[in-house]
């Protein structure tokens, strides 16, 4: 886990021309495959998308959610609230069965745009299919302080 989060943070915070640019990969297919199943709102492409043990976490949060029924309920219920989800790919591999993908997104949340950055983590299974391994997301602090804003209301 440490190791991740300080490849996203590597990656995140790197001078642009040092950051490597985000290549055609199996990765970038999968990322394009599960944006569109978000913004069609379909539950069950994205369940198949998961693999069992999916895990998911948030912003730092020291909680993760664990297990595709837990990942796709959180899942269904942002759908609900949310549309438009774009991505900006900052990097992606693929090598040996498995793949990442990291990148910027922005996703309107009620009607408000909120952007922030994220990893994906994919795995093959023993059938050869890909699956979604782990999410992680943060959102940018601005996001942070006007749904603050809007809590305090």
């Amino acid at each position: 886990m440490r190791f991740l989060t300080l490849l996203v943070l590597l990656v995140l915070f790197s001078q642009p021309s040092i950051a490597q640019t985000p290549s055609s990969t199996v990765a970038d297919s999968l990322m394009d495959k599960w944006v569109h199943i978000w913004n069609s709102d379909d539950a069950q492409a994205l369940k198949s998308f998961y693999s069992d043990d999916v895990a998911s976490s948030a912003d730092g949060s020291h909680s993760m959610l664990k297990g595709k029924e837990a990942v796709l309920n959180d899942s269904i219920n942002k759908m609900e609230q949310t549309d438009g989800l774009e991505v900006y790919a900052l990097y992606s591999y693929q090598e040996n069965g498995e793949a990442y993908h990291i990148g910027r997104f922005t996703i309107n949340v009620k009607g408000n745009p909120t952007t922030g950055s994220y990893t994906f983590f994919f795995r093959k299974d023993s059938t050869d299919h890909w699956q979604l391994r782990y999410t992680y997301f943060v959102h940018d602090p601005v996001n942070k302080l006007e749904e603050f804003k809007t809590f305090k209301k």
